[in-house]
Order: structure tokens, then sequence, then C-alpha cells
């Protein structure tokens, strides 16, 4: 009860201006994830954001470095950060190290999750395609599914039970998964191969018609499997019985997403990237007070 007590004081004492400099940088970089976090507890939704502020920088990496040496120096400085935090070193004055750096020590946020997420952003700084669906399954995992691993915990007040990982780490999973056929004009701009090579193949498909935002019989076909990945992924996203349980309410909104990809016959360039602000806040708010869609 005391290491409660303790754990608590620690994270109100992370600075408002901080924690506020997070909060918007959550919103404007990651809005439907920020939202979630509304439904969490008041108390735990500053970890949160700060959280979610780390991770819209360090998944920026490559839009933002010229090469890719360049963007593992990034990388390097953000697990400099973490190390120097563990170790009760200097904080680093940065917008989003700082606060950081006090919701870890505050013990509100699970340091090797945070590590886990860097090395997963080493893999957007290579130009390979992905080589298969077991290829992408893993990213989706170690980006998507670790960052809501990292939410329910924080969620938790920096601790959280298997279970409740479990069905985050599922969560996110799909969640990346249909993110990854939601930002497929992005992806195509920045030459960016992500849906996997072995279902474009299987079609007769290839880069060049992902380049040119040609859905393809074949690019058609690979959006689909994808798709079904995501569904079996959020599947398994289920009630725990936690405070954790309340960022499922992205959960019905990846789905959502995905019956308007299957509507418009699996072709990702066609629908647009998110739902409308209205709807994006009914589809939530009926999943949390009704219970729909989880």
């Amino acid at each position: 009860m005391e290491e409660k007590g303790n754990r608590i004081a620690a994270e109100s004492a992370i600075g408002d201006d901080a924690v506020e400099a997070c909060r918007r940088l959550a919103r404007r970089q990651d809005f439907e994830r920020y939202l979630a976090t509304l439904f969490a507890p008041r108390p735990r939704r500053p970890a949160l954001w700060i959280l979610l502020a780390f991770n819209a920088e360090i998944a920026r990496t490559r839009e933002i470095v010229s090469e890719a040496a360049l963007g593992e120096i990034r990388l390097q400085w953000w697990r400099d950060a973490l190390e120097a935090a563990a170790a009760d070193g200097p904080v680093r004055q940065h917008e989003v190290a700082a606060p950081l750096a006090e919701a870890l020590r505050a013990g509100a946020l699970d340091p090797d999750l945070l590590h886990g997420l860097i090395d997963a952003r080493m893999r957007d700084l290579d130009d390979a395609p992905m080589a298969d669906e077991a290829a992408l399954l893993d990213y989706a995992g170690q980006t998507g599914g670790l960052l809501a691993e990292a939410m329910a915990a924080a969620a938790e007040g920096g601790q959280a039970g298997e279970a409740a990982r479990q069905a985050a780490r599922a969560l996110g999973t799909g969640w990346a998964l249909a993110g990854i056929l939601r930002a497929a004009h992005f992806h195509a701009t920045g030459g960016r191969q992500l849906l996997p090579q072995s279902a474009l193949a299987a079609g007769g498909a290839g880069a060049r018609d992902l380049a040119e935002r040609r859905a393809t019989p074949g690019v058609r076909a690979a959006a689909g499997t994808v798709a079904a990945m995501a569904r079996d992924r959020l599947a398994e996203a289920g009630k725990t019985g936690s405070p954790a349980d309340r960022l499922l309410v992205l959960k019905p909104v990846a789905l959502a997403w995905l019956k308007r990809l299957e509507r418009a016959g699996f072709d990702p360039f066609a629908v647009p990237d998110r739902l409308a602000p209205a709807h994006l806040l009914v589809v939530m708010l009926a999943a949390r007070w009704l219970g729909r869609g989880i």
C-alpha cells in the first residue's frame, strides 16, 4: 500500500507544463490512441500521453532523416536517454525525454517495453520489403503490439497482469496491421513496401503496383490477407477485468475501418485512412459504455 502511494505521489510530481506538451504532441501525432487514453483512469493519463509522445518521436525517425545511419544515431540517442533515466543520470532537456525520465523513475512506465519499441523502429530504416506474412506479423507485434502492452501497463500504474498484457499485445498488433493498410498512400509515397511480398506474388502483383497505387487483383488479395490477419488478432483482445480494458475502445475503430475496406473490394487506395471525428467518437463511446464491438 505504501509503495502504491509513493508511486502515485511520484507520478503527480511530473511537471504540468511537460505533461501538457506531451499531451499536445500525442493528440497531434496519434489522435485515435490519444482519444483512447481519455477513457483510462484520470491519474494514469499523464503517463499514457508521455508514452504516446515518446512513440511518436521514435516512429517518425525514418521520415526526418536523410539516411539510415542518421536514423540509427537518433534511435541510439533515445536508448541513451532511457539508460540515463534508469541510472538516475542527468535528465535530457527535451520536451519528451525529460517527462519520460520522470515517468520512468516514478515506475509509471515499463522501461523494457520502451527499449523494445526503439529496437523495433530499426526495421523502419531498412528499405527491404516485407518478405511474407510472418515478417509483417512480427513487425506489427514489435511496434503496435508492444506499444499497446506498454499502454496497458501504464493504465495500471506501471503494473499489469499477464492476461491484460497479452490482450493488449493482440489489440495493438491488430491495430498496427490495420494501420499498415490505412497508410497505403503514405507508404507508397515514401517508397515503402509493407504488404507481404509472398501474398503479392501469389496474385501476380509486385512492388511497382504499390508504388503506382494500382489496386490490381494481386494487391487486393494481399490487402485482404492482411485484413484477415488484423481481424484475427483483434478477436484475441478480450476483456480481462482490469483498467487496461478501457483501451479496448480502439478495437471497434479498427474493425469499422476494416469493414469499409472490405466494402471497397479490399482496395487500400480507395478508402480514407481514418473515420470522421464524429463517427470515431460515437464508436468509442458505444464501445466503452454499451460494450458494442468489444
